[in-house]
């Protein structure tokens, strides 16, 4: 099954990735067929159907991930169940704050590059003087974007497990159900023996395999393709009418907006 993903990376950095994965699902089946009631669209799901459409999550990780919403007013549960004894949550996005949240990390973001124009352009020197500065300044940034890419963070009670951004994004596509578990293993194991190691990731893996763990396939890990569409590039206004409804992604294509 073909779907757009309603995923920018502007609402991932905003809400966080779990979260911006489980607003697009629930935005995909409120726009299948939902139930209309106190003027907008409801669905429902319980937390065991989120896990067989989410297979690579834990139920608890669903909760978690449901609750976050929740806290940060981007989801509505409601009942609307025919018998008071079901217990059934009903879930609704409030497409306005969506909006506002996405919005302000846009305009972050924006103000970051204007003060870095504007740092630039006050260097009372001449043109020639002004385009090596902006080389040097440029330079400087790629390095500083490299070396951002291979920090590491540490994790753990005894923060003896290190990973970069990437190596943790792995860590997590091999062992979602229990990644937890595992770096504290590893932690603990370092803290009692003393023990150092050049690649924590590389470490857990042979660890896993020695145990017979089976490593999630790209099967197991997608039973749906997903065609991701990045709308960073579209204008406020025009986001606005997507979060609203009032347009689209089809026609935002045909108006020329966005690039598939």
């Amino acid at each position: 099954m073909l779907f757009y993903c309603f995923m920018a990376s502007s609402l991932a950095q905003a809400i966080g990735l779990n979260e911006a994965i489980m607003l697009q699902k629930i935005n995909l089946w409120l726009n299948c067929k939902p139930k209309e009631a106190n003027g907008r669209a409801w669905i429902y799901n319980s937390y065991k159907s989120w896990q067989e459409q989410l297979p690579f999550w834990s139920e608890s990780t669903i909760r978690r991930t449901l609750k976050s919403l929740l806290d940060q007013k981007l989801i509505l549960v409601g009942n609307f169940n025919k018998v008071k004894f079901d217990k059934t949550t009903w879930y609704s996005i409030d497409y306005d704050k969506v909006d506002t949240v996405v919005n302000h990390v846009k305009m972050n973001n924006r103000c970051v590059q204007n003060e870095q124009t504007i740092c630039s352009n006050c260097i009372d020197a001449d043109v020639q003087i002004e385009q090596t500065n902006t080389n040097e300044y440029t330079m400087n940034t790629n390095n500083d974007e490299e070396k951002n890419k291979k920090e590491v963070k540490k994790y753990g009670e005894y923060q003896n497990v290190f990973f970069t951004d990437e190596q943790y994004q792995k860590l997590l596509e091999d062992f979602p159900n229990d990644y937890k578990k595992r770096i504290r293993a590893l932690d603990d194991y370092i803290q009692s023996k003393g023990k150092k190691y050049k690649d924590c990731l590389a470490t857990i893996r042979n660890w896993a395999r020695k145990e017979g763990y089976k490593f999630p396939s790209k099967e197991n890990k997608k039973q749906e393709e997903i065609k991701t569409i990045d709308l960073d590039n579209l204008s406020q206004e025009d986001y606005g009418r997507l979060m609203r409804k009032e347009v689209t992604i089809q026609e935002l294509i045909k108006e020329g907006k966005l690039n598939v």
